[in-house]
């Protein structure tokens, strides 16, 4: 009896002692903040799992939710009609040939760009081989853009050995 009323009593410990205690979890930083529009907490390192909507809009309880970064770039229609672009040989070594599968019919343009951002070389597309000279550049990794007037229709990655 005295061993059934031990277990008892330490069945009950147990739960009682762990009742108290709801989700926790490990914070890796936090804060709060109050105004005149209400407060606020927040702590980074706690998975979502509660979202709230109200008039003045819409907060997910939680974090390490993702931040997404979007691009939005036109549509261009020359390249849906069928415009052919090729840049090689890539690797480079001395010149780069931009060639367009079909006749050139509106004014195009090209710049080389260099990893860091700077412009090395642009020019108007005057045929419909256009030779690139990267003999002077030095070796790595460029961008090659291809406008139609002011919009972008297409970038290759150019390494120069």
């Amino acid at each position: 009896m005295k061993n059934l009323f031990s277990i008892s009593t330490l069945s009950m410990c147990l739960f009682f002692g762990f009742s108290g205690v709801s989700q926790t979890s490990v914070h890796t930083s936090g804060a709060s903040g109050s105004g005149a529009g209400g407060s606020i907490e927040y702590s980074i390192g706690q998975t979502m799992y509660q979202s709230s909507t109200g008039t003045g809009g819409t907060i997910s309880e939680g974090v390490q939710q993702p931040i997404e970064i979007y691009l939005y770039t036109n549509l261009n229609k020359n390249l849906e009609v069928g415009l052919k672009l090729l840049a090689y040989p890539n690797p480079v070594t001395t010149k780069l040939v931009l060639e367009f599968g079909a006749q050139i019919e509106s004014k195009f343009s090209f710049a080389v760009v260099d990893v860091q951002g700077k412009i090395v070389t642009q020019n108007e597309v005057e045929a419909q081989k256009t030779e690139i000279d990267f003999e002077s550049q030095l070796p790595g990794t460029y961008y090659l853009t291809v406008y139609n007037g002011s919009e972008q229709q297409k970038t290759f990655q150019i390494i120069k050995n």
